[in-house]
Parts: C-alpha cells; structure tokens; sequence
C-alpha cells in the first residue's frame, strides 16, 4: 500500500511539473518523406534513455592522460568496474528516471554494466508520452519503406531532464550505404586483384602473427548486413588463413546466415584477412535508425566483460544537415571517449563521396562535409587509396570514387593533429565551397581500397571497393600491433591510436598521387601533398615502422 501511494504520489509529482525541452529534432533526410499513413499504437518499440554521467570532465582529463605517450600512466587503461566507479550516474538521477518511467506504466527496464543507460520497450502510447511527441509516418521514396518515427524536439519533465542526455529508438533513419564495384576492364594492366597476401605484402607485415589468448577484434554491422559463416570459412580455405574461421560472438540483433550482405562480407574477409588469428566478434544493429543503432552498439560493447579491442566500421553519412540530433551525436562521442579509456580502438571510414560537396543525399548546399562519425577524434578515420598505374610499390588516391575527408562542422579539430593540417593548409589550393577551417579533419591514415575479392553465396566476387575495404584491412593491422604488445605484457593501443599517428610519420608510406575531386565532385575537392592530406591522411601503413614504434612504448 505504502509503494502504491509512493507512485501515485511521484505521479502527481511529474504531471504537474514544468516540461522542457531536453533535445532538438531533426529534418527528415532524403528521400523519407511524411505521409498521411496510420500508427499503430499497440506496436512495440525499443528506446534507450543516456542517464547523464558523472565526472564527465575528469573522464576526458583521465582520457588526456592515458593516450599521451609520454604520459607515465599511458595505456593504463581503466576495468570495466574502475570506469563504471568513474562515471555511474548518481543513484538519485537513476531513481528519479526509473520512478517517472514506472508512473508511465513501464514496469520492466534494463540497467546498463556502467550504469549510463536505462534500456526498455513500450508501446506506442507510451513512447508519445516518454518523448512528449506524436508518432509519425515517412516512407522512401526510392523504396516505398514505411517507418514509424518521432524526430521533433524531446520533451520530458524538467526533474528528468536534469538526469538525461537524449533518448533515442524512434528519432533517426538509416544512412544510404553501397559498395563500389570496379569499372576496370579484366585483364587492364591497372586491375591488379586485391588479396590479403596482396595487402600483407604491400605493408610489410614481415613476421608472423602470434595471437594473444586474450585479443580480440570486431566489426559493427547496420541495416541488415547480415553475415554467412559458410561463406567466410571458404574465404579462410580459398586464401589459405590460419586460426579459426568461425565467428566467436554475436552482439545484438539476430544474424540470417543465409542473406549475406556485400559490406559485412567485405568487412569480415578483410579484418580476418589481415590478422586471421585473433577471434572475431560481429556486432549487429538492424534497428534502421543509425543514430539509436550507434548508441545500442557502443552500449553492446561497454557491456562485454572482454570486448574486441578494435572495431572496424564501414558506415557514416557526408551531410551538412544533421544526420542525429546534437545530443546524440554528443553522447556519441563520449561513448567512444569512455570506451577508449577501456582499451578500445575504434577504425572509422571516411566515407566514399570525396570533399562531400556532393554525396549520396545529394547536394550539400555548397558545404564541403566530411563523413560522420569518423569525424569524431575518439576514433580512427580510413581514407583509400589504390596502385598507381600497376605499380605494387606506389600508391594513389582512388579514381574509382573520392576517398572521403575534409574539415568538420561538428568537431572542432585536436592539438594533436594541428601542426600536420597547418602545414597543409599554408600550402595547398584549398577546395571551391564552404569549409571549416577549424574543424577536425579527415581522414587519418588510408590504405587499399579497390578491387578487393571477397566470397559471399559460395563464390568469389571480384572488384569491390570502398572505405569499406580501406578500413578493415588498417584494422587488421592494428589488431596485430595488438597482439605484439600483449604479448610483451604490455596493453593495446586504444584511444592513443592517433596520438601516435600524427606524431610519428615514419610509420606510413606518404601518398603524393592524385585528388578526391571524382565525378560530381570533379570542381569541388583536395589534393593529395606531402604530409597529412584530407584525401589520404598520413598515408598508409608501413606495418614493420609501426611495430617498431609501438614496442618502444610503456
């Protein structure tokens, strides 16, 4: 009774408290359009509420700290439960939130390892009123899919808007995505087929891989790539890989093994291809909202007692309109930010669409954008490259489509990246169109990306190309460097990654050779210089340089 009259209570409490505005909205990216359809109500729906953190502040001091070299607790990396002692939401924020969820008639959640997320599922009703917004209906006009979506500003009392950040499940669309498939002549001189022999030659890995019991990597999949277990055991047979084929864990939305798509194939053969010892784990978000799916996934991570240490992903968006509202983007961020302090490198494309003048949506009113959310400075941005004019021991900037990069809108740009984009800057043509002086720029590094061989439905399929391949194959690469390390008895790169990337250029070969300005973007883009380049980053990987750096460190 006395539990009753508490609720009925906190009811009160919350009905007749002030509502504010706890995020904005965003606009409907092409081609979704609203439509006059009906919403089910009844139906089901997945949100995740990210309870402010504490010690917000102290985290990024402490993430300063762990990733500077010269620091003498770099790459001390925080335990699951030494992070989660850092950064919990105040139990009094995490009973208020859990009080008004329960006054809505949400009688079953889930409370995350670190204490930062609330997860649950409501009905449709009960979303409109968890969001203080109307269910509404947009289809895509390519496909004629039909999405149920609330993409206007949050609205939630204002006791509850001091212990949250954003909730998401219902605000934001899929990213277009595609492959690249070559437009080479077979048999050109210039087709030369990309293998992992083919890359592990090309990047001097000289010695064998030894795996370390306790490595592990990983990708992230979105949108129903799917992936088949039979498809990448053949690829281990066809290309004579060591270690086991199969796939160690599966995180998140369930796989259908037998609807393999192109993009996960492509990033599995080639993490695998580049460092086949060190077990896999495939994480998957088929939620079709890129903005929620992004925070399930880092949830997914936080949550594993021993997570890959380098995640490979292959996905982002070059627009200037917000792909997420500000807050999740934010949130973003510190989720990387928090799990870079655990150890976890993450390994982001920089996108296929050039300078991003103009991009899959289409045009950008004459902004230059960068993809996101490779733009954030937690993670490691892949540009691509490919032989220059069958070369093996040169490279180019892709010609089958604009390796992507530039200057951010949404990121400012790091101190430790500063010196190498000034450079660059003084003295090269700068793009037509608006750009960001000051933003973070991209890419960081780069590697092959085109004309990569993968195996899906049985059999091998030829001249794929993209970011998606670049990024991958770098993770690979990393993931190796991984293993030395633990091997030594030392501890895996993390969030120092680009620390050590900017500040030792020796490690990769400098790409001199070629332009992002590709089709549409032809009058509109970068060109590639000595040094770090928005088209190529770095350059790409010279994997003895790397070892020899990363064995000289604490």
């Amino acid at each position: 009774m006395q539990t009753l009259f508490f609720c009925a209570l906190l009811a009160c409490t919350f009905a007749f408290e002030p509502v504010v505005e706890l995020t904005g909205g965003i606009e409907a990216p092409k081609p979704w359009v609203e439509v006059n359809a009906p919403v089910d109500l009844t139906l089901s729906y997945d949100l995740h509420v990210a309870l402010t953190r504490s010690n917000v502040t102290a985290l990024k001091n402490l993430w300063d700290t762990l990733t500077e070299p010269s620091s003498k607790r770099f790459a001390q990396w925080l335990s699951q439960k030494e992070l989660t002692e850092l950064i919990a939401a105040p139990e009094a924020n995490i009973r208020t939130v859990e009080h008004w969820l329960r006054t809505l008639g949400i009688k079953n959640f889930r409370l995350d390892v670190n204490r930062d997320y609330i997860h649950l599922t409501a009905s449709g009703d009960q979303v409109q009123k968890i969001l203080g917004q109307e269910l509404r209906s947009f289809q895509n006009e390519k496909t004629h899919q039909i999405l149920v979506r609330a993409i206007g500003p949050i609205r939630v009392p204002k006791s509850v808007a001091a212990c949250v950040d954003t909730i998401v499940g219902v605000g934001g669309f899929p990213v277009q995505h595609y492959h690249h498939k070559s437009t080479r002549k077979p048999g050109s001189p210039d087709a030369i087929e990309v293998t992992p022999e083919v890359l592990i030659q090309r990047y001097n890995v000289t010695t064998v891989q030894k795996a370390n019991a306790k490595n592990r990597k990983a990708v992230a999949e979105f949108q129903g790539q799917y992936i088949s277990q039979t498809d990448v055991c053949k690829f281990f047979s066809d290309y004579s890989l060591n270690g086991t084929c199969t796939i160690s864990h599966y995180y998140g939305s369930k796989n259908i093994q037998n609807d393999p798509g192109v993009e996960s194939t492509l990033d599995v053969d080639y993490i695998d291809g580049l460092a086949d010892e060190t077990p896999l784990d495939y994480y998957l978000a088929s939620g079709m909202d890129f903005c929620s799916d992004l925070l399930t996934w880092t949830s997914d991570i936080s949550n594993a007692a021993l997570p890959g240490w380098v995640h490979s992903v292959s996905y982002g968006e070059q627009r200037h309109k917000r792909v997420c509202a500000e807050a999740d983007m934010n949130r973003l961020d510190q989720d990387f930010m928090k799990l870079n302090t655990r150890g976890i490198s993450f390994i982001i494309a920089s996108g296929d669409s050039g300078s991003g003048w103009w991009a899959r949506d289409g045009w950008n009113d004459d902004y230059l954008c960068p993809s996101w959310p490779s733009s954030s400075e937690y993670c490691t941005a892949v540009g691509s490259t490919y032989f220059y004019e069958g070369n093996r021991d040169v490279e180019q900037a892709t010609t089958q489509f604009g390796s992507g990069g530039g200057f951010s809108f949404w990121h400012t740009r790091p101190s430790f990246q500063d010196a190498a984009v000034t450079e660059y800057l003084k003295k090269a043509k700068h793009a037509k169109g608006k750009w960001n002086q000051n933003g973070r720029a991209t890419p960081d590094v780069s590697a092959m990306g085109e004309e990569f061989t993968i195996v899906i439905r049985g059999g091998k399929e030829p001249g794929i190309g993209g970011t998606s391949a670049s990024t991958p194959t770098f993770a690979g690469i990393i993931t190796r460097l991984n293993d030395k390390r633990l091997n030594a008895g030392k501890t895996t790169l993390g969030g120092a990654l680009n620390k050590l990337i900017y500040s030792n250029p020796q490690m990769f070969y400098d790409v001199t050779i070629g332009s992002d300005r590709i089709g549409l973007n032809r009058e509109h883009g970068w060109d590639t210089a000595v040094g770090w380049d928005p088209v190529t980053g770095m350059g790409t990987p010279n994997y003895a340089a790397m070892e020899k750096v990363v064995m000289s460190l604490p």
